[in-house]
């Protein structure tokens, strides 16, 4: 019957409106992600730009200042535990070493983070001014 044929053509059409509505919204959210997607895509690139030589040597110099009572804690745990494990100078000189590395690596990391730096940002300004003499680390 003529009713049972106009429900029957709402009820495509209905979901047909419904499916194109379902095809938009994923077209929209696809949209909307890749967007998001390059915004930070985006702002990361800007956040790892090289940062300002000046920048660079406030940090530098801040680490150094503070590496100072850093070498003298280390010094004195690795003194510690070389009287109780007896170790070997050669044994001491590298559990230093390694101590000193993680802990300057965490001291600058830390540095870096009160100035909102990356640390791709502050590797690509030090490549860029390592031939400068301001930046450029002077052996004691």
């Amino acid at each position: 019957s003529d009713s049972q044929a106009a429900r029957q053509s709402m009820g495509l059409g209905q979901n047909l409106a419904l499916g194109v509505g379902v095809v938009t919204l994923g077209t929209v959210y696809v949209l909307l992600h890749e967007a998001r997607r390059k915004a930070k895509k985006r702002a990361a690139a800007e956040r790892d730009q090289p940062i300002a030589k000046e920048l660079l040597l406030q940090i530098l110099h801040k680490a150094a200042e503070h590496s100072k009572s850093v070498i003298q804690r280390i010094r004195v745990e690795v003194g510690k535990i070389k009287e109780s494990r007896n170790l070997s100078d050669e044994q001491a000189s590298m559990l230093f070493q390694q101590n000193f590395e993680h802990s300057l690596e965490q001291l600058i990391g830390a540095i870096r983070g009160q100035y909102g730096v990356s640390e791709k940002a502050m590797d690509a300004s030090f490549k860029l001014h390592q031939a400068d003499p301001q930046v450029r680390p002077t052996r004691h």
